[in-house]
């Protein structure tokens, strides 16, 4: 319920939503582990006779990708690249509050349709410093800053094209 609420912002409570869903997991695997204790005890079920479907499956699906990725695919497509304060780094970035999540979105599905979005949003991202930040040196800083933590979802060739496409062209001026 709490994902669900219009005040969860997966943008600016990462920490919290983070610890809130892992918070949960530890408890439905701990649930889950006396659950299989029982029945291996007390052998209350024939082996045949028990629900293959764990909670924990059940969590994964009807939390993380009936809730939560939706609304992180959300604020990823409404997300738009803008400089902070200093000018020199992508306010907000995807690394700040997508990545947490990456250990949790492990599925193909999600992975694939979230690939698509990201790719798009850190070409937008790399754009706005080649466009903004003005020192070489900081641009080609923020520009690592973004593409790093991408680097193993990001296709070898993603990052190549982006990298001649955005930051290259800026550094032999």
């Amino acid at each position: 319920a709490a994902y669900q609420s219009t005040k969860w912002n997966p943008l600016h409570d990462v920490e919290s939503g983070v610890a809130l869903y892992e918070a949960l997991l530890r408890s439905v695997e701990k649930q889950e582990s006396l659950k299989k204790e029982t029945l291996d005890d007390g052998n209350v079920f024939p082996a045949g006779d028990v629900d293959k479907t764990s909670l924990g499956d059940l969590m994964n699906r009807q939390l993380l990708r009936q809730t939560i990725f939706p609304k992180l695919m959300r604020v990823l497509s409404q997300w738009k690249a803008e400089l902070d304060r200093t000018g020199t780094h992508i306010e907000d970035g995807l690394e700040s509050w997508l990545l947490p999540w990456m250990p949790h979105l492990n599925h193909p599905a999600i992975l694939t349709q979230l690939t698509t979005d990201l790719k798009r949003k850190v070409r937008s991202a790399l754009s706005c410093l080649s466009r903004g930040v003005n020192d070489k040196t900081d641009f080609l800083r923020s520009s690592v800053a973004t593409l790093r933590p991408w680097r193993t979802l990001l296709r070898k060739e993603t990052v190549y094209d982006l990298t001649t496409k955005y930051i290259t062209p800026r550094l032999v001026k």
